[in-house]
């Protein structure tokens, strides 16, 4: 099951006024969306940032500079209130992206569609379209259920890119109905979809023991909980701990079983299938690589592209740049 976190609800503002300072607010909401991240899925956490120190400070510094940023319609009180608001969030509802608490919802600003930005809160649809590898966006309508995400960063909120068809929507919940294009919750495995016969799947609920009986194909029997730290090892059929591996450690198909990186880096193989090594994620200004070979960088930067090819720099957003 391919599951991805939401965007960070951190919409800028300069909160003229405000009762809650910037640092506070961000500091706060830093500390509840990485909690959240860590409770929910403690191997999200893991490769996307390492550790939960390292979540916290950089999310509460992108907070900041998107609390600074022009034209927005967010604030630091409406930040804290969020922040107070993620406790209330289940980890499905989170990790899927929906059900979205009220005071997180998406703020709106002053810019019109076409004008540049980089946060959503500065946009009056509150959207900004963001490639992946761009310094800069534009603002736009927010992308509606089957549209492409294959060159936005967030399909916003309440939808999440799907794999690999790159389109936005939702996860399926237990029960529904799946396949590759349309892939289960968290938690949740699609047994028996066949896009070769054109057979759809079931959402059943994913093995989170040790030793469960797990199918690595999902044709008869559910995969295991990659969320809860689990894969299915090809050759026992039975659920074993997932292991996250450092820079230079191996990744990819260990020992019959998946493995991957740890704090965004990237599973360097010529070969779907076989073992890899991790190629640690650049530090932020460093050089980096929008190829699957990497390097990455760690969120909330962006390998921002240098030329026309694809390599780039790790870059932390801003709208320095952007007018």
């Amino acid at each position: 099951m391919a599951c991805s976190a939401p965007p960070s609800y951190i919409g800028p503002s300069t909160d003229a006024g405000s009762g809650t300072s910037i640092t506070t607010a961000c500091t706060s909401l830093a500390t509840a969306e990485c909690t959240e991240i860590a409770s929910c899925s403690n191997v999200l956490l893991q490769t996307r940032y390492g550790t939960l120190a390292t979540c916290q400070t950089r999310l509460a510094a992108n907070c900041v500079t998107a609390l600074m940023a022009p034209s927005t319609g967010n604030s630091s009180d409406q930040v804290q209130a969020c922040a107070v608001a993620y406790s209330t969030w289940s980890c499905s509802d989170y990790l899927g992206n929906v059900n979205v608490p009220a005071a997180c919802a998406q703020r709106t600003g002053a810019l019109a569609n076409g004008m540049a930005c980089v946060f959503p809160a500065q946009c009056m649809s509150g959207f900004c379209a963001l490639s992946p590898n761009a310094a800069c966006g534009t603002c736009a309508e927010a992308p509606m259920a089957g549209d492409s995400c294959a060159a936005l960063s967030s399909c916003g909120q309440r939808l999440v890119c799907l794999e690999p068809s790159k389109v936005c929507g939702t996860f399926g919940a237990l029960g529904a109905t799946c396949s590759t294009n349309s892939p289960c919750g968290p938690h949740l495995s699609c047994i028996g979809s066949s896009s070769a016969r054109g057979v759809l799947g079931k959402c059943e609920a994913s093995a989170d023991v040790v030793g469960a009986t797990c199918d690595p194909t999902l044709v008869t029997g559910p995969g295991c909980d990659y969320d809860a730290g689990f894969t299915c090892n090809a050759l026992s059929k039975t659920c074993e701990p997932l292991t996250i591996s450092p820079g230079g450690g191996p990744c990819g198909s260990v020992d019959h079983q998946f493995a991957t990186c740890l704090a965004s880096g990237e599973c360097n193989t010529t070969v779907i299938g076989d073992t890899g090594a991790c190629t640690p994620a650049a530090a932020d200004g460093e050089a980096c690589s929008a190829t699957p070979a990497g390097p990455a960088c760690i969120p909330p930067a962006r390998c921002i592209l240098t030329s026309s090819g694809s390599s780039g720099i790790c870059q932390e957003d801003s709208t320095a740049t952007c007018k």
